[in-house]
């Protein structure tokens, strides 16, 4: 402690530059740890505390920020093996300063995060949890915590919402039924299914939002209005062998590797699904109860890595939030390279998916992501709790015939109080004005 306390740690920056974690030198020849940008991407950079260890990038980019791997030169490796009290290496974040903020302002007083990805990279241009807070504070957060019987983990501003919990998806699940009965050819986009606002199926009953009704309805349409007895009729056609499998393709029931913990995203075992499960999982609802997990549960970044699927060609990019390292001199170290993770669908399954979703934003659930000169594609999503205010999802792709940003926006338990569709939007347009699009 003494010694590491006498290193100046490498500092945390974002893509644009912005330093958000940086070590200063005090009268006594130790450093000190400051977060010049408060609680600007405090979820990603994490924290430093001799008392309660460390988090996020800090954590999990330890021995590199302390320069004891990564190492740019042989005198880099040989100093670290003599004991040579360096300068560790700085970390370079795919973080874009402006969305980071955009992404944070969209949450803002919420409770929920938002993820902003490039689809063809895979690299994470903003992380967003809310609540929040500034890591020059975490000690007295992590005592508090402990003084109210809770663990730092589950500390409401430290919690990473976007990362580790897991909700209901909604509606924005019917982007993998979809994706899946078009590949399997279970049905098309014009394939007509009766839209009740309540139908029996499996013997209980399953609904559309409200109990409206659509009438006879292509599944198109049925995307677009976001019906959940058609999709629960396409759920029992495919089966839940082939729903979960579906599923697994986009990285349900996968640890995909990332940068910072990331926990499952969740399906449950196809063998233990009743009828009435599997249609309400088709539409985005985990409702069973045996061993295996209900389904589908989500992290916000699941459902981005989906969006991103869809509008890369049906090719979903391993995610990754460190976008180069470079020693005290400059020297680069490591340099991202992007890769895919899955091939989850044909590129003409994913295209015509896109499609549809263009539909929602055009004429369907999610005309509020409309953006003048830009086509936007997207999906939006009500996850219903009984008796309490539902969560309320949005993922957006942008501009969809092109697509150079995905946006997934979770807002927990907000009811009718506020729209997830308007306050991605927001994130879009920053995001299309950063990459001069817009």
């Amino acid at each position: 402690l003494a010694r590491e306390a006498k290193t100046e740690r490498g500092a945390i920056e974002t893509y644009d530059g912005t330093v958000l974690a940086q070590s200063v030198r005090t009268e006594d020849g130790s450093y000190q740890r400051e977060y010049p940008a408060g609680d600007l991407a405090a979820h990603v950079v994490g924290y430093v505390s001799e008392q309660y260890g460390t988090s996020g990038i800090e954590s999990s980019y330890n021995d590199t920020l302390k320069g004891q791997e990564n190492f740019a030169t042989w005198s880099d490796v040989i100093n670290s093996m003599a004991g040579v009290n360096s300068p560790g290496n700085d970390v370079t974040l795919t973080i874009n300063s402006k969305l980071q903020r955009a992404a944070q302002d969209a949450i803002g007083g919420y409770r929920g995060a938002c993820v902003v990805m490039d689809p063809e990279t895979g690299a994470v241009l903003a992380l967003a949890s809310s609540p929040s807070y500034d890591a020059a504070d975490v000690e007295a957060l992590i005592k508090q915590a402990a003084e109210q019987g809770s663990s730092s983990t589950s500390s409401s501003e430290l919690y990473n919402r976007a990362t580790q919990a897991l909700y209901p998806p909604g509606s924005t699940f019917k982007m993998v039924t979809l994706t899946t009965a078009l590949e399997d050819g279970v049905a098309d986009e014009e394939t007509v299914f009766d839209s009740p606002g309540v139908m029996d199926i499996g013997n209980a009953e399953v609904s559309n939002f409200g109990e409206y009704a659509y009438g006879s309805i292509s599944l198109a349409r049925a995307t677009e209005l976001s019906s959940n007895t058609v999709y629960g009729q396409l759920g029992v056609l495919m089966g839940a062998q082939r729903l979960v499998e579906g599923a697994e393709k986009f990285g349900f029931n996968k640890e995909v590797p990332f940068d910072l913990p990331l926990a499952m995203s969740l399906m449950p075992d196809p063998d233990e699904m009743t009828e009435w499960e599997t249609a309400w999982a088709a539409a985005g609802e985990p409702v069973g109860e045996h061993p295996s997990p209900a389904g589908p549960q989500a992290t916000v970044l699941e459902m981005a890595l989906v969006g991103c699927a869809i509008g890369n060609n049906g090719a979903m990019m391993q995610p990754y939030l460190v976008d180069s390292v470079h020693n005290a001199a400059g020297e680069r170290s490591y340099q991202a390279t992007p890769s895919t993770y899955a091939q989850v669908c044909a590129p003409a399954i994913a295209n015509r998916v896109l499609e549809v979703l263009k539909g929602v934003v055009a004429n369907g659930t999610g005309t509020a992501a409309q953006i003048e000169g830009v086509t936007v594609a997207g999906k939006t999503g009500t996850a219903e709790h009984k008796g309490q205010p539902d969560d309320k999802w949005f993922v957006g792709i942008a501009p969809a015939d092109d697509a150079r940003v995905v946006v997934a926006l979770a807002l927990e338990r907000v009811g009718t109080s506020a729209d997830a569709t308007t306050q991605a939007r927001g994130v879009l347009e920053e995001a299309l004005r950063v990459q001069g699009l817009l």
